[in-house]
């Protein structure tokens, strides 16, 4: 075999690596030796190697190992294609015509990654921008992803996962979130009501591909005692049809 082919070799390996712990939260060196089908001490070095740059970080107590910040740095650069390009003019636009916070958001691992963002002047609240990361199980845009996922990737994320509670309102049930998730899904749209921020409520949406498929959430964020429960619907189906068209900007014609 030449240098060039045992590089190559190596460099499969690091990222067959790297690839297992988007299945897997974290894992010990045996079980992603015995999954991968690679000698322990080749597992241990590229663990370590990956560890070393903060590609990878290992649990002090448990030992097991996990992606670690430098992934998700790296991943924050990473450009959606033309989702914020064609979103922006539509998100600008629902955020001046109610006067609101409004994302887009995407699915990174177990957070949602905020990727176009528009304000009213001057924003009640500052954060989240663009490049923040929100749970997943307690923001409006979160669970509207969560709900439109796999059932493989739902398991994962939900598998030896405590759901910290941010609020008093915050899901940390596991079967009462998977319930909500099953409502989300058959509604179209989720809520949060202050479960991630007190006195912040929030709203989402689905946004398609051309292919149908959930690639983003809408979501707009207003204070939590802006506006009458008798006129919410009303709000709620203004995100919608936004996300609509959206999803129709990106190539969806609907139902398939």
């Amino acid at each position: 075999m030449t240098k060039q082919n045992k590089t190559m070799q190596s460099l499969n390996k690091a990222m067959d690596m790297l690839d297992y712990f988007t299945k897997h939260r974290e894992a010990g060196i045996t079980q992603i030796s015995k999954d991968l089908h690679l000698p322990k001490s080749t597992v241990h070095y590229i663990l370590s190697t990956f560890k070393e740059r903060g590609f990878i970080a290992q649990d002090s107590e448990s030992r097991k190992y996990r992606l670690g910040v430098k992934t998700y740095q790296v991943a924050s650069h990473w450009d959606p294609g033309n989702l914020d390009t064609v979103s922006h003019a539509y998100v600008k636009q629902l955020s001046d015509e109610l006067g609101e916070i409004v994302l887009v958001s995407i699915m990174l691992e177990d957070q949602a990654l905020i990727v176009d963002r528009c304000e009213p002047t001057p924003p009640f609240v500052i954060i989240p921008q663009v490049r923040y990361t929100m749970p997943l199980h307690c923001t409006a845009a979160g669970k509207l992803l969560l709900a439109n996922s796999t059932e493989e990737t739902l398991d994962i994320f939900l598998s030896g996962k405590r759901l910290i509670k941010n609020t008093v309102n915050t899901i940390s049930d596991i079967p009462k979130l998977k319930k909500e998730l099953r409502q989300i899904f058959k509604q179209g749209y989720s809520l949060d009501n202050e479960e991630m921020f007190r006195g912040v409520r929030c709203c989402a949406a689905p946004v398609r591909d051309s292919s149908g498929k959930v690639v983003a959430a809408l979501s707009i964020m207003h204070p939590a005692d802006k506006y009458r429960s008798t006129d919410y619907m009303n709000f709620v189906q203004r995100v919608v049809k936004q996300a609509e068209s959206i999803s129709i900007a990106l190539g969806y014609s609907g139902a398939k």
